[in-house]
């Protein structure tokens, strides 16, 4: 029921609302339950203590980072692909491989190219190359052709982009103006 205040009226508001969220594994695998028996956890340090004589052996060292990072096998010494966040080669080669994975294993897949980790200390964020699908196959994106590949000069003028924003935007029905050109 509305009521009355020196403003105006007000009352209840009849709005509901609702989220969902739905995570499925891509591979399910059989996850341990129960704490390994003192005899299984023998032979399991035994088996990393001879592994580690191995790595050892043969002159490997091991790193751990939170994604898959990938080296070159052409220049596998040099430092954009050991300590290196960019280099000459890298983005390239990074365009390359998630277009060979989409081929492979998402053809219809979507490519995005945006903003990685922003690591403490460092002045920018990376970049990451990222690679959506659809579980059922269908496709997301019909023509691969559209994504200009990595150092492609374009030809694409800054009205060109603004007028594609400012599509976009319209399309959303959204308001233009909060947009600013990225350096």
């Amino acid at each position: 029921m509305p009521r009355r205040s020196p403003a105006g009226l007000y009352g209840d508001a009849n709005t509901t609302f609702d989220f969902a969220m739905t995570v499925s594994r891509v591979a399910e695998h059989p996850r341990i339950t129960k704490p390994f028996s003192e005899e299984s956890w023998q032979a399991l340090n035994a088996l990393g203590e001879h592994v580690d004589k191995v790595l050892i052996g043969s002159d490997v060292r091991l790193t751990m980072g939170g994604e898959p990072t990938f080296v070159s096998i052409d220049d596998f010494r040099s430092e954009e692909w050991n300590t290196g966040a960019v280099g000459p080669t890298k983005r390239d080669k990074a365009d390359e491989l998630i277009r060979r994975l989409r081929e492979r294993f998402a053809p219809g897949g979507f490519l995005h190219y945006g903003q990685g980790k922003w690591y403490p200390g460092e002045s920018l964020p990376r970049w990451t190359f990222s690679l959506y699908w659809r579980k059922d196959g269908k496709p997301i994106w019909h023509d691969p052709e559209l994504i200009a590949a990595e150092g492609q000069d374009t030809k694409v003028t800054d009205k060109e982009a603004q007028a594609l924003l400012n599509g976009i935007a319209a399309e959303l029905e959204i308001e233009t103006g909060d947009d600013h050109p990225g350096v």
